[in-house]
């Protein structure tokens, strides 16, 4: 489960601290410091490699599985990821494509495979987010980076840039960029992590980096794969932005993430459990002793870190209710690192969502987000004033943040 989250939050990491664009003569000679100047034309990008998940064992041990990842995300409105999900022990992979008016979500494992029409409001979003949140990123740490070798890979010239960091949880970070000096575009790109008195171990790497190239022959062409079970479900309103995770009948699923200033997250999200008559719900209280235990977390930290949950609006879906809420660090200190995770427990187990965001929006384009999610999950009749704007939950933030100890 725990490496379940922790896989949005690895790749999110990963595409905000490593990527590059062709362009200019051929003979410049492109820098790290070249990386956010670059980036701000990009149409598109295509990464593919590898991902590393830690299972914790029941008998203590760690084991740590490879899996591959791949992500290509562009426009017009076209985003492809792969996943791996824990069931329980198994390791299970995914894959999902999307444009503005199709998707296909794939389970490799169980041979399933769900696809219809789509809404555009999710994908336009998520790709906006991708192309937009790079060059800052890149402005804010590219100038720590530093050369600190040459070499050649796959007969291409590379020069190697380094950056380390302090993570949560007295970990460090390293990103590693081979960069290749006549393209500016990376020819490799890896991301290791470190806990204090341990050997380093590799958590991301790409070794396929392609900027406004088209997409792979046949990413998009939204065919099932033979032999599979194939359930036609068109989206509408209702369904932009749901996906569940599952326990037993239990449904968890975080429907939208916007991070507020690193100083708290404004989610969308719902708990239920369709098999009862009527169905029943999470409370977002968690009271003690209700079935469902609801445990706020952190993806790939073990810091400890508290976060508080602070219910603002319940809005009426068919069987369960749409929950807006901020997640606030206990501590009342920036967010950082330690992005939040909801994780629901019953007697049958737990399941788990990334409740996170990263902090690399424009101001404008995250009020333009937070007022459309928020028309998503309200009824038709609510009245106009039911819509929280950017700067009323902003002030929210800072209210409850001064209230911290």
């Amino acid at each position: 489960m725990k490496t379940t989250m922790a896989m949005a939050a690895s790749v999110l990491m990963g595409i905000a601290v490593w990527l590059g664009v062709t362009g200019g003569p051929a003979a410049k000679v492109y820098g790290i410091q070249d990386f956010a100047q670059l980036l701000q034309t990009a149409q598109s990008y295509h990464l593919k490699g590898w991902t590393y998940r830690e299972q914790h064992q029941s008998d203590g041990t760690v084991k740590v599985i490879k899996m591959p990842t791949e992500m290509y995300v562009g426009w017009p409105i076209r985003y492809y990821t792969t996943w791996g999900s824990d069931n329980n022990g198994t390791m299970e992979m995914h894959y999902k494509a999307e444009d503005a008016e199709r998707y296909i979500e794939v389970n490799l494992a169980n041979k399933t495979c769900r696809t219809g029409r789509n809404v555009s409001f999710t994908a336009k979003a998520f790709v906006t987010a991708c192309l937009e949140q790079q060059p800052k990123t890149l402005m804010r740490e590219g100038s720590d980076y530093r050369l600190v070798r040459s070499e050649s890979i796959a007969g291409a010239s590379a020069d190697v840039y380094e950056v380390v960091y302090p993570l949560a949880g007295g970990e460090q970070g390293r990103s590693a960029v081979w960069l290749n000096p006549a393209t500016g575009l990376p020819v490799r790109m890896a991301f290791y992590r470190q806990k204090t008195g341990q050997p380093e171990r590799p958590a991301l790497e790409y070794d396929l980096v392609e900027v406004d190239a088209p997409p792979p022959a046949g990413m998009f062409s939204f065919e099932p794969p033979a032999g599979f079970e194939v359930i036609h479900e068109d989206r509408g309103p209702e369904s932009d932005g749901v996906s569940w995770s599952r326990i037993n009948s239990i449904r968890l699923c975080v429907r939208f993430r916007y991070n507020i200033g690193d100083r708290g997250m404004l989610i969308c999200w719902a708990c239920y459990d369709p098999s009862k008559t009527p169905p029943v719900e999470c409370d977002p209280q968690n009271p003690p002793g209700q079935p469902m235990q609801l445990t706020i977390g952190t993806i790939g930290s073990d810091s400890g870190r508290k976060f508080r949950m602070v219910p603002l609006r319940s809005d009426p879906a068919k069987d369960f209710h749409w929950n807006w809420s901020l997640l606030l660090p206990a501590d009342g200190k920036p967010i950082g690192h330690d992005q939040p995770s909801l994780t629901i427990t019953n007697k049958g187990g737990s399941t788990g969502s990334w409740a996170g965001a990263w902090e690399h929006l424009s101001r404008q384009t995250l009020a333009d987000f937070v007022v459309k999610a928020q028309r998503l999950t309200l009824p038709p009749d609510a009245p106009a004033d039911a819509v929280l704007t950017l700067e009323q939950i902003e002030a929210k933030v800072a209210a409850l943040t001064r209230q911290a100890p």
